[in-house]
Parts: C-alpha cells; structure tokens; sequence
C-alpha cells in the first residue's frame, strides 16, 4: 500500500463546505506551493459567487448551483495559484489508473469524486493498486477505500507548478470576476445553464413564492436545493470578508478604501443572515433540523424570500464598491 500521509481532514461543519476549496486546499497542503481555504475561495470568485439552476423538463431544480468544481472555477484556480490543473471527466478509470498511481507516487494528491458527488482527496492505492484510498467530508479521518471500477467521474490533477500570478494581479482579476458573475444573469457550465447574481436571488425567490404550485416531489427537492444553496452562500460569504480584508493592503487610497467597504457590507450581510430570525431552524430548513415539508410553511417561505431580498441589497452595494476599487486601479 502506498499511501501519502500528511493530509488534512475533510469534515462538514468545520467552515470549510465548498468542497471543491476543501480538497484543492488539502491537496495542495502536502505540497511546497500551499492554498488556504480563503485564498481558493476568493481567487475563484466562489466566495462572492450565488448561482441558481434554470430548469428544464427533467430537472426544474440542481444542487450543482453551489459546488465550484467546474471549468471557470478550475481554470481561474490554476492562474491565481500557478498550478496546473488538469481535468479528467469520465474517464476510463483503468487507463487512467497508471497516471494516478504516478501522482501519487510523486506526492501529489488528487481532489477526485470518490462514490458520491463531492469531492474528496485520493491519498493512496492498495492491493495491487486495485483500490484507492480517499478522505471525503463523510467519514473525517477515517479512510475510505474503494475498489478501482467504483471511483467517481471528476479527477483534478495538479499537475507543474509555475509561477503565479503576481498577489494584487491575481485579487484584481477575482474582483472582476465577482462583477462578472453578479451582472451576467445567465451562463453554462456542467450540466446546464444557471442564473448567477442578482438574476439568480430574484428567480430563486419567485420559486419559493410558487411553493404552493408545485408538486410533492417538487417542493421536496425545492426544499433540498434551496437549503443547500443557503448553505453554501453563507460559508462563501463568511471568506469573502477576509479574503478582502488580507488582500485590500495590496492596494493604495480609494482601491484600499473601497475593498474594505465591499468588507464591511459584506460582514452585515453575514452577521444579518445569522442573526437571531433567521437561526433557529425557521427558515432554510436543513435535513438535520428535524423539520421537514410540514414545516415549510409560507410563513417560512417569506421569511427566506426576505433574507434573500435584504441579501441582495447587501450584494449590489459590495459589488459597487468592488467596482469602485476596480476603476481606481486603473
């Protein structure tokens, strides 16, 4: 058995729910050429990002409107950290098994779906090399080996490592992606399109206003999604606000001034969406909180069209700011 032993763990609950950002971060740690959890989120623009699925026939609602492993993420990770990162989608596993073993043979962990669809680190082979041992956000410490033919169909590969993007270069070109993503409304990536933005808050809130419209199946994977995605934006939030902090001394007078305002707003939209209306398993209910459809009343339901109304407010002034600083740079 081969095994790559410094790595760390992956767990829910531990402010690190991007799983995408966890496993590049723990990946990455066993290296010379290191990534915190903020510095991924941030230089991807994942901190600042919200997304919501457009719906088609089969699928109305996706919870892949939270995870950042898709290719604007991936590529903008490579650029800001220097690394090569190499996407393997659906892979035939047999072949590609010579490549994995080398990389892990060469100290390289690999953020790759293990049997579920979030990401984990694939640390080490056994048997033979007939299994692969991983660390996902489900088991903590402890190891989970699979068989070759039961690994996951996402593979991240680091692959040389360059020299990256100068710091202040590399915070200006997440800042204009975080406009980007707040204005552009609609794009693909993965399985589909997706609203991004102020687009996305305002259809996820006429979604929860048309509840009563839809089906039981519906309004019990509308409940998921939308959980899910609060979920995700709250972690996201919670890095954008020292990502800007750390990052506003690269800059000099109105760029510096206006990142820590866009800072600052963005702490009162995380200290608003913790506060107390909004904390007691009132609304966004999580499959942990005990209540399930029953509950999801359109008491509920308008509670968390406010959230994500007062949101947005939030939103729309960091990003002028962000904006601001960006003009400034100039």
């Amino acid at each position: 058995m081969n095994v790559i032993r410094c790595y760390p763990t992956l767990a829910w609950g531990k402010g690190k729910e991007c799983t995408f950002a966890g496993a590049l971060e723990a990946a990455m740690a066993v290296t010379d050429h290191t990534y915190t959890y903020t510095d991924i989120m941030g230089l991807t623009a994942l901190a600042f990002r919200t997304r919501w699925f457009t719906g088609n026939k089969q699928d109305r609602w996706c919870g892949s409107c939270a995870v950042g492993e898709m290719e604007e993420e991936i590529e903008a990770a490579a650029k800001a950290t220097g690394w090569e990162l190499r996407i393997a989608v659906h892979p035939d596993i047999e072949k590609l098994t010579p490549e994995i073993i080398a990389s892990i043979d060469a100290g390289k962990p690999i953020p790759a779906y293990d049997d579920s669809l979030d990401m984990a680190v694939m640390y080490g082979y056994g048997k033979g090399a007939k299994t692969f041992l991983f660390r996902n956000y489900h088991k903590g410490d402890k190891p989970h080996e699979l068989p070759v033919s039961k690994a996951g169909w996402l593979w991240i590969f680091l692959g040389d490592h360059t020299e990256p993007l100068a710091p202040r270069e590399a915070t200006a070109e997440a800042l204009k992606m975080v406009v980007h993503n707040w204005k552009r409304e609609k794009g693909r990536e993965g399985p589909g399109w997706y609203w991004y933005g102020r687009a996305a808050l305002k259809v996820w809130s006429e979604d929860l206003a048309e509840v009563d419209s839809f089906t039981q199946e519906q309004r019990e994977k509308l409940l998921f999604v939308s959980w899910w995605n609060f979920y995700a934006m709250i972690d996201a939030r919670r890095q954008a606000v020292p990502f800007l902090r750390e990052r506003a001394s690269l800059f000099t007078d109105s760029a510096r001034e206006a990142i820590d305002r866009a800072a600052s707003l963005y702490r009162q939209e995380v200290d608003f969406i913790n506060s107390d209306e909004f904390t007691r398993n009132d609304c966004f209910l999580s499959p942990g909180s005990g209540k399930g459809i029953d509950a999801w009343s359109a008491e509920v339901r308008a509670r968390e069209r406010k959230l994500l109304t007062k949101a947005a407010e939030y939103e729309s002034a960091a990003v002028a700011e962000i904006e601001k600083a960006l003009a400034a740079m100039k």
